[in-house]
């Protein structure tokens, strides 16, 4: 069974959404809806997004152009993300390889 995020946090407490007050239920419910609302999927075509976003942003500016440093250093940052978001799957893919495994 998959544990909720906000129940091991609970749990951590010493507590569980029964102990909650009406008001912290409400809180709890609401945080509950955002996190399965987003995923990490969401996440990684957001970064791609933004990440094609800024690369067309830049190749339209001259080399010159002060904005350069700023769109260079965002591409930068989202790339990093992206790697981030994906290592695992990437890590998973190369032993999977290694393996003569497919998925």
């Amino acid at each position: 069974m998959d544990v909720n995020i906000l129940d091991k946090i609970l749990e951590e407490q010493g507590l569980s959404y029964e102990d909650l007050n009406p008001i912290e239920r409400e809180t709890y419910n609401r945080a509950n809806f955002s996190l399965k609302t987003i995923s990490v999927g969401d996440i990684k075509k957001y970064i791609s997004g933004m990440k094609n976003s800024v690369a067309i942003q830049l190749a339209d500016l001259p080399d010159d152009d002060p904005k350069n440093a700023v769109l260079k250093a965002r591409l930068k940052n989202y790339a990093l993300l992206e790697a981030f978001l994906t290592r695992p799957e990437k890590a998973e893919e190369a032993i999977r390889k290694q393996l003569g495994k497919k998925k």
